[in-house]
């Protein structure tokens, strides 16, 4: 009991006391029920690991000094904080940061750090700083506390070694560019707090194999995965409102993509260049295929356009030689310029618009012999029937059903 101040005797109404007194930074400990100590108020702390192999020379243990209070290396609070210490000995030291402010990991904080190789981020955190571990070349494990609700941009950007993250529900939005280059990552997990996912935020993290978008997302950024080579599945969540332009680009390794009713709009090259999808449903909401938004979709064999679409711009399936099946949707209006241009396994085409579509050469370089199916008594604003180009150049024979 020396060691404790001795607040109240048996007699005090602790239900009184405690609504009138304030002290700063104490808790207090009950061991029974008469007994309520004072107990120091110990600060969360960042903890961070880091592989030392050479005692020779200083190790960066953080890129700058501002936003730390203090340092505590292997169980010893230095007398100040530094942004480099040589360790006496070489494998791995633990180093503890107190935050200057427990909220917020600062910009760049740790910026090429090249040895750490393992965070784990206190519940205290609401914000990861841009560029707080950017760089952090060897950073293999990362915990995200409970409290954390945003992910800045760049955050963790070109940490190739990363293999796994696990995003809690408690963030609501991945800034930009914020796992890029992060070649290692296997598996994301991310949080249903989600709303928000920022351009490039996985892209090109050439391990990651597959991505489950929650429904609380309503944007999926540009280039969001773009060159993740090795993604074969990705489930987009029910509240996404639009996928903005070139999200999964030289994503070569999806087989197979739906894209909910809730979504309204996907950008330019959205899809570009995914050479091993063979299925994809568009849902019904979506009211334009923009430019090159399947070009070089190789193995897509079929697709739908639904009712809702009215556009579908240049080149939208551009080179999609193994497309051999299109239905066009009551709602198409204009089909542009090589929008299935050289598609030289297209052999069937089912337009449901009663008003033919204005087309611009769209069906350049397809293969003869096919057959165009169209409303009976389909017309063009000319008052003639639509495909005259498939008609004449190529062969094709035109059905109405």
């Amino acid at each position: 009991m020396a060691k404790y101040l001795r607040l109240f005797d048996e007699h005090t109404d602790y239900e009184a006391a405690e609504s009138s007194l304030v002290l700063p930074n104490v808790s207090f400990c009950l061991d029974t029920p008469n007994d309520v100590h004072y107990k120091p108020y110990t600060p969360p702390a960042l903890v961070v690991k880091f592989d030392v192999t050479d005692t020779s020379s200083p190790t960066t243990i953080a890129n700058k000094t501002s936003g730390f209070n203090s340092i505590e290396i292997d169980g010893v609070v230095q007398p100040s904080v530094v942004t480099e210490y040589t360790f006496p000995t070489t494998g791995e030291h633990t180093v503890k940061y107190t935050l200057t402010d427990e909220t917020i990991i600062g910009n760049s904080a740790f910026t090429e750090c090249y040895k750490i190789t393992s965070i784990v981020i206190p519940d205290s955190v609401k914000t990861i700083g841009y560029y707080a571990f950017s760089s952090c070349s060897r950073l293999t494990s990362c915990t995200i506390g409970s409290g954390v609700t945003n992910i800045g941009t760049c955050a963790f950007n070109q940490c190739r070694n990363l293999t796994s993250i696990d995003i809690p529900d408690s963030i609501t939005s991945i800034g930009t560019y914020a796992f890029q280059y992060c070649r290692s990552l296997t598996s994301v997990n991310i949080g249903s707090g989600v709303i928000n996912i920022g351009n490039f935020a996985f892209a090109n993290c050439s391990g990651l194999t597959s991505i489950v978008i929650p429904d609380n997302v309503t944007s999926i950024g540009s280039g969001m995965c773009s060159g993740c080579t090795n993604l074969t599945s990705c489930t987009i969540g029910s509240g996404v409102t639009s996928i903005g332009k070139s999200a999964f680009r030289n994503c070569s390794g999806i087989t197979s993509i739906v894209i909910p009713d809730s979504v309204t709009s996907i950008g330019n090259n959205t899809f570009t260049s995914c050479y091993s999808l063979t299925s994809c449903t568009i849902g019904s909401g979506v009211t334009s295929i923009n430019s090159q938004t399947f070009a070089y979709c190789s193995g897509l064999t079929s697709i739908n356009i639904p009712d809702s679409v009215t556009r579908i711009e240049i080149q939208a399936f551009d080179d999609c030689d193994a497309l051999a099946s299109v239905t066009i949707g009551s709602g198409v209006t204009y089909i542009g310029d090589a929008s299935f241009g050289r598609c030289d396994g297209l052999l069937t085409i089912i337009s449901k618009a009663t008003d033919a579509p204005t087309i611009f050469n769209s069906f350049l370089y397809v293969r003869k012999g096919g057959t165009l199916y169209v409303p009976v008594g389909s017309r063009d604003s000319y008052n003639n029937k639509w495909g005259s180009d498939l008609l004449s150049s190529y062969e094709w024979t035109l059905e109405e059903q």
